[in-house]
């Protein structure tokens, strides 16, 4: 229920924040996004070319974060055949320790933000927000925050939208 509560919270208190002011506008082409991962590999969005893509900007200290990432983590694990995830975390170098500590619990992939060599999608006006790409490299979703039914309504839509070579 606590949950619950902080999730609705935060919807409201980011529904006019300028997340939906994104750079990139659902539709669009997704712009190359490159970034060393906390494990050492490079994340390039570009070569993920037929994958459904979602990429969450977060923090440790957001409190709405920290409760949608037990989700996200759980979308992930029964979708990571065909799903790439990289939660990119805007903490500063000293809540790297704190980063690392909840990725390694959840068992996600993820990067600091100031570790990207390129970010078209830019630095967040709010946090969390969470980008959907589909297959083909589209933005199919640009939201604030997300429920277990929205990450798999937006899923299906990203998969249905890609053509097959």
């Amino acid at each position: 229920m606590k949950n619950r509560i902080a999730l609705i919270s935060a919807a409201f208190f980011f529904a006019g924040s300028p997340v939906f002011a994104s750079p990139v506008k659902v539709g669009e082409k997704a712009p190359e996004v490159e970034i060393v991962q906390a494990d050492g590999a490079t994340f390039k969005l570009s070569a993920l070319h037929g994958k459904t893509v979602l990429i969450h900007f977060w923090a440790t200290w957001c409190p709405a974060c920290r409760v949608e990432m037990p989700l996200l983590a759980k979308f992930y694990k029964e979708h990571s055949k065909s799903v790439a995830f990289l939660a990119i975390s805007a903490d500063r170098d000293s809540e790297r320790k704190s980063a690392t500590k909840m990725m390694d619990d959840l068992q996600l992939p993820w990067a600091m933000l100031k570790d990207a060599k390129s970010n078209g999608l830019g630095k967040p006006g709010s946090l969390p927000v969470t980008y959907v790409i589909d297959p083909e490299g589209v933005v199919k979703a640009v939201t604030a925050t997300v429920t277990e039914d929205e990450l798999e309504s937006y899923f299906a839509s990203a998969k249905s939208s890609s053509t097959v070579h």
